[in-house]
């Protein structure tokens, strides 16, 4: 173990010395932002600036008026046919009217009602505006080459001749109107006599007067001094710096600061003494108007255009402070107040007291490249190093190296990223590729064998309760009773490279991840917040905690904050999204940029509760117990609609939009919105709601229009609010009523003119069909009447003639065979013709009854089946049994039907009496209402298998094949079943109801 002495302060100072500054100096700086006619000012000369009381700036040109919203100019056009008027004064009244001085072409008021112009006593126009003084609403006191005037009962009036210079003009806290040339001069009272006859004289006549309202006093600027007039008591304050700038305008600002805009630039009074204010961007020529608006933004009007001054909420150390290099690898808060800085490649600097200290090789230290800080218990300073650089220890004015004689590990592809010091005092040296620990007398190292999750090391901290929290390339690991254990490997949700570590005041442990946001654990149990929820950024480099609940996050875009309170809302689903309150240049920041190898600590808190962060231009410093929040709820106004492409119901200048109506359109609508805040509008976040057609507020972000499309007539009402710069949220200040045309086609009374004659038509037409269907049914039933009556006449003269006659003819053929003498031949002809003829009978019955309509029912065909089967059976030896519901649903089959079923089933019969040698016939009927089902059975002996007639159907004849086709040819089904000495079932089924 080596050890080097060096005495400080010489070392020090010889390396470099210089004083940062009292924390007043570092959180004084403003930073200035410049447009100019490029971004859309009507002209780079501003003379005048006021804020009216819808929110909106007003600033007056050389060459015209302009109303600014934050992000765009409006060029306003007070006098028709010259746009480009000089505006020289502006400002506003109690009751909202914005009161506007020219040069050349006199006083205009801009009210909801219009623009008006006065005139001079006389009629005359043409006259100049210098200065202008609002006493009242219609109390209006003007300088004009000289001369003042007052207005009052809207007509101008002459008060008196002073100095030709004579531009200023004030008024105190009792209502008293001054100005002053070479002396001090009441207007509003008699005589207008000098006030002040013993002030100290001015150089020349003074060009601007102001009253200040803090110290009750008159300041008064000429071309090389400014006076303090209190009372008889007058002081003087010589421009030094600018001997020759002559003094044009006077603000002291809420914060209490004087500022003092002269021709040669802006100058504040700082310790009885004018300051100089020149830097990048602010204003250095011909300073006409100094204003601050509601959020105490500082506004700047020059011959170089329009300027706003924002205090810096950062101060940014480099190299210009005494750092090495700007590059800054790491930061760590000391106990004593001071903050070790490790500039890439620069050895280490001590900041002390405001001093910058250098510690380099030449001081001890084994290396240049300095990676990770930590600082021991006994108030000593770990250092680690790349490059297998050694550890280095700075206590007591000593640095004490370990090396690998020590037992400390050290390679080429070694460098130590992350140190922490637990409560019992081991050190532990996370590296790129391993992880050891230095307990006062040996090194011990630790690979992922041992638990670890990953070799690579990014960050480690504690608890204070015997718990370290490793995070590593792979995930987190977590040493508890001198073991570890890998949590990654449980939880998938940790299973990611970790940049960061912190443990807040409440025991809940932040994680930084490299691209998948923040995660936070308690008790075990994970959430995560990622920019799907607005979190700035899903790279987190470092976290710290400020005193006032808010998380401090350094990361790959850049600096940002978040009051620890909405993760709870978020998590308990009261609130959707975070609102991360970002910082950039405009805060002070120089750079966003971060060193790229991952290191600790990158971000600290100082004993003062300061904060501290690397970047790749300094470190940003940024002290949250003096942070100007800006707690002004932003104005949001309505500046356009466009329906179909087309702008509707434009507002006036000084009034909003309240009502519009929208003519017939495609229903296509833009709704066009801002908030009026100055601070950072880029950073402004809007929500809105169109009643009736949203059902809850939209998060629009930072757009600021809405969108819709397909939007039915109607009336509906569009609301809006908006958060400003720090996320201060305001209530739906603007909304706007939205009454969307209808076109004659949409009209309720076309609608029901259409309805009606729908409906009409509708009725004519189903009276029509209806008519025409049932005129049809009736010549169908007319027809199908005649039919069956033809039916009726033929079975009636069928039965009657042909079945009289046919029975005479049996009748008499019987008698002639009883009484006949003939032969037995002529006897046997005879007895065949009798039984032809009563055959005939028999077929005619049957032909009788098929076409007999009133036999059309399935009742009848049932009794029909079953008399005849009765009939059929009655001479031979086999009995025929019946099956057959009591009631048979109602159901009227054709002629068609009824005659091939009743052929199929005596075909059945015949077949089952000739053939099978039953001794028993089973007639089946069933039906329901979508079929009936027929079954013959009988217990014969069956078809053999080489003998089945339907597999051989040519051998055993056309018996069961015309039985098929007769089923076929009125839709039904056929079928038949044998077993050998068993019998057979023929099957027949149809459809009903069709």
């Amino acid at each position: 173990m080596s050890k080097t002495n060096f005495i400080v302060f010489i070392t020090l100072f010889f390396a470099r010395c210089l004083c940062l500054g009292e924390i007043n100096t570092i959180f004084s700086d403003y930073n200035v932002r410049l447009w100019q006619m490029e971004d859309g000012l009507p002209n780079n000369t501003v003379q005048a600036i006021t804020q009216t009381q819808d929110g909106y700036l007003w600033i007056g040109t050389r060459e015209g008026l302009a109303r600014f919203d934050g992000m765009n100019f409006e060029r306003v056009e007070i006098l028709p046919g010259r746009p480009s008027i000089s505006i020289s004064a502006l400002h506003q009244s109690r009751n909202g009217d914005l009161w506007i001085g020219t040069d050349r072409f006199g006083l205009f008021k801009l009210s909801a009602a219009g623009i008006q112009r006065f005139p001079k006593p006389g009629g005359q126009y043409g006259y100049d505006v210098r200065e202008m003084l609002v006493a009242g609403d219609d109390n209006i006191w003007i300088t004009s080459s000289g001369e003042v005037f007052n207005l009052t009962n809207g007509s101008l009036s002459f008060q008196t001749k002073l100095h030709r210079y004579l531009q200023g003009i004030c008024m105190d806290d009792h209502g008293a109107v001054w100005t002053a040339g070479n002396d001090l001069v009441r207007l509003n009272g008699e005589p207008h006599t000098n006030q002040t006859p013993h002030m100290a004289p001015l150089s020349s006549a003074a060009r601007c007067i102001y009253f200040d309202d803090t110290e009750k006093s008159f300041w008064l600027g000429d071309e090389e001094t400014l006076v303090k007039i209190n009372g008889a008591t007058t002081k003087v304050y010589q421009n030094q710096i600018h001997p020759s700038g002559y003094i044009g305008t006077i603000l002291r600002a809420s914060t209490g600061q004087l500022w003092v805009g002269t021709y040669l630039g802006l100058s504040r009074l700082i310790d009885g003494k004018l300051v100089d204010q020149s830097q990048p961007n602010a204003p250095q020529y011909r300073i006409y108007s100094i204003f601050e608006d509601r959020e105490h933004n500082i506004w700047v009007g020059s011959e170089e255009g329009l300027s706003r001054l924002t205090p810096k909420v950062f101060k940014t150390v480099t190299k210009n402070d005494g750092l090495k290099v700007n590059t800054v690898v790491s930061v760590c808060a000391a106990s004593d107040g001071s903050v070790w800085i490790s500039p890439w490649g620069g050895g280490l600097n001590h900041w002390v007291d405001g001093n910058m200290i250098l510690l380099n090789r030449t001081n001890g230290l084994s290396s240049n490249y300095i990676m990770a800080l930590a600082e021991g218990h006994d108030g000593s300073l770990w250092a680690g190093a790349d490059n297998g650089g050694a550890l280095n220890q700075i206590k007591n004015d000593q640095i004490t190296v370990y090396g690998q004689k020590d037992g400390f590990v050290m390679s080429p592809a070694t460098a130590t990223t992350a140190l922490f010091e637990d409560e019992r005092g081991v050190l532990w040296i996370g590296s790129r590729d391993l992880l050891q620990w230095w307990d006062g007398k040996s090194f011990r190292r630790f690979s992922t064998s041992d638990g670890l999750s990953h070799p690579k090391i990014n960050a480690i901290c504690g608890d204070g309760h015997g718990v370290v929290w490793i995070g590593t390339e792979g995930g987190l690991t977590r040493w508890k009773a001198g073991k570890f254990e890998d949590l990654a490997a449980k939880n998938s949700l940790l299973k990611i490279p970790i940049l960061s570590l912190y443990e807040d005041l409440d025991g809940r442990l932040w994680i930084g991840t490299k691209g998948s946001g923040l995660l936070e654990l308690k008790d075990d149990e994970i959430h995560e917040f990622t920019t799907a929820q607005e979190l700035f950024s899903d790279a987190i480099y470092a976290i710290l905690e400020d005193n006032h609940n808010n998380l401090w996050l350094n990361s790959s875009r850049g600096i940002f904050r978040i009051d620890k309170q909405q993760f709870e809302e978020v998590i308990n689903g009261r609130q959707s999204k975070l609102i991360s309150i970002s910082y950039g240049k405009a805060d002070g920041i120089l750079s966003s940029g971060q060193y790229q190898e991952v290191t600790q600590p990158s971000a600290c808190k100082s004993r003062d509760g300061r904060l501290w962060f690397r970047t790749t231009q300094g470190v940003a410093v940024v002290d949250p117990n003096h942070l100007n929040i800006n707690t002004v709820v932003p104005p949001v106004v309505i500046q356009q609609v466009v329906a179909d492409g087309h702008p509707v119901g434009g507002p006036a200048l000084l009034s909003a939009l309240d009502h519009i109506t929208i003519p017939p359109g495609r229903g296509e609508l833009e709704v066009h919105y801002n908030a009026l805040s100055f601070c950072a509008p880029e950073k402004c976040q809007f929500r809105y709601k169109l009643e009736g057609s949203d059902l809850h507020w939209v998060d629009a972000g930072m757009r600021r229009v809405a969108y819709y499309n397909n939007l039915r007539p109607g009336r509906y009402r569009f609301e809006v609010m908006a958060c400003n710069n720090d996320g201060i949220w305001g209530p739906a200040n603007a909304s706007v009523s939205l009454n969307l045309k209808p076109h004659f086609w949409q009209t309720w009374w076309f609608i029901s003119f259409l309805i009606v004659s729908t409906l009409g038509t509708i009725s004519t037409l189903v009276r029509y069909v209806t008519k025409q269907r049932m005129q049809r049914k009736f010549e169908v039933l007319a027809r199908q009447n005649a039919v069956e009556k033809e039916r009726t006449r033929i079975a009636r003269d069928m039965h009657d003639e042909l079945g009289a006659k046919l029975t005479k003819i049996s009748f008499l053929g019987n008698t002639a065979r009883m009484h006949s003498s003939n032969s037995p031949e002529t006897n046997e002809q005879i007895g065949k013709m009798t039984e032809a003829a009563r055959e005939l009978i028999l077929s005619l019955d049957q032909i009788v009854w098929v076409v007999d309509p009133a036999n059309d029912s399935l009742e009848n065909l049932a009794n029909y089946i079953c008399r005849y089967a009765s009939e059929f059976t009655a001479n031979s030896s086999v009995q025929c049994k019946f099956k057959i519901p009591l009631k048979l649903p109602p159901c009227s089959l054709s002629t068609d039907v009824r005659h091939n079923l009743f052929l199929t089933v005596k075909e059945a019969m015949n077949n089952a009496l000739k053939h099978s040698d039953a001794t028993e016939i089973v007639i089946a009927i069933s039906a329901t209402t979508e079929e009936l089902r027929i079954a013959i059975c009988d217990n014969g002996r069956g078809l053999a298998p080489d003998d089945d007639a339907l597999q051989k159907p040519k051998r055993m004849g056309r018996g069961l094949a015309n039985m098929r086709e007769r089923l076929k040819s009125i839709q039904g089904d056929f079928s038949a079943t044998s077993r050998p000495g068993l019998g057979t079932e023929i099957s027949l089924t149809i459809p009903l109801g069709r």
